[in-house]
């Protein structure tokens, strides 16, 4: 036995470290949303359950918020259940590179708002994108195109405010700019 337990000590360590369990991750296509990354992996079903999701998956990768690109790839919540097809080297038909959100490229100025235009994801007839206020105070903003009607939640904890009509010049830039584009 004294002689078998050194052999059987050695035979583990010569098996080297055992791999602990690989951590969800995805790789960022062309034209991905982080609401459309948080419905491909079955990260909720409901707006309320999606929004969650997309505020785990920004903890888990601060620097989304200088903008998504193709190829990026994200660590994802241990529930997630990522297929997303990509390509095993983060490569995708357009390599192109999206600006951060310093550059004002990936972050379109209306009026008091700076909204994340490569960020718009389809929900029924709703886009969806996250915006920040004069104040930079993230908030979500939902632009119905058949309706012409917009509304919007202050993070997480909002409730939607009613659905109405754009008021202002930016809003009906922001929601003719938006309709054109996505139709």
């Amino acid at each position: 036995m004294r002689r078998l337990l050194p052999l059987l000590a050695l035979s583990l360590l010569s098996m080297g470290p055992i791999p602990a369990e690989a951590a969800p991750a995805y790789t960022v296509r062309k034209s991905d949303g982080l609401w459309t990354i948080a419905r491909r992996c079955g990260l909720g079903g409901t707006g309320v359950e999606i929004k969650a999701s997309v505020a785990r998956i920004r903890a888990l990768n601060p620097l989304v918020e200088q903008g998504l690109k193709p190829g990026m790839v994200l660590r994802m919540p241990t529930d997630s259940t990522c297929d997303d097809g990509s390509p095993a080297d983060g490569t995708d038909s357009d390599s192109s590179v999206m600006a951060t959100a310093d550059s004002g490229e990936t972050w379109r100025p209306y009026g008091p708002l700076q909204v994340s235009w490569d960020d718009w994801d389809l929900e029924g007839e709703h886009w969806i994108t996250t915006v920040r206020n004069s104040q930079k105070k993230p908030l979500y903003l939902a632009v119905n195109c058949p309706s012409r009607k917009l509304t919007n939640t202050l993070g997480l904890q909002g409730d939607w405010k009613p659905w109405r009509s754009a008021e202002q010049n930016f809003e009906k830039n922001l929601m003719g700019d938006l309709c054109t584009e996505k139709a």
